[in-house]
């Protein structure tokens, strides 16, 4: 099952623009919210930087799927970041 983001594009098309830096914050953020929630999502994010790391030759380590668990809630939880000159514009 796919499933789609606010854009009306798969999740997996939302990870790759996210990996080629083409996503925007929006599509970021519900990629991030919920990835912990969907773990086909973190799998397919998984293979992606595989693939990725292959093919730029890089050393490619295993890590832990607790780990890649708690960095993913930790991220869940932080709030976003918004610049002054977006604070000083909504005042």
């Amino acid at each position: 099952m796919s499933l789609e983001n606010s854009r009306g594009r798969p999740f997996e098309e939302s990870l790759s623009a996210l990996m080629d830096n083409e996503a925007d914050e929006l599509e970021m953020r519900r990629l991030l919210k919920s990835a912990p929630q969907d773990e086909d999502l973190v799998q397919t994010w998984r293979r992606y930087n595989l693939v990725r790391s292959v093919l730029q030759h890089e050393e490619v380590l295993p890590v832990s799927s607790a780990a890649t668990s708690r960095l993913l809630d930790a991220i869940a939880a932080e709030e976003a970041y918004v610049p002054d000159s977006e604070k000083t514009q909504k005042s």
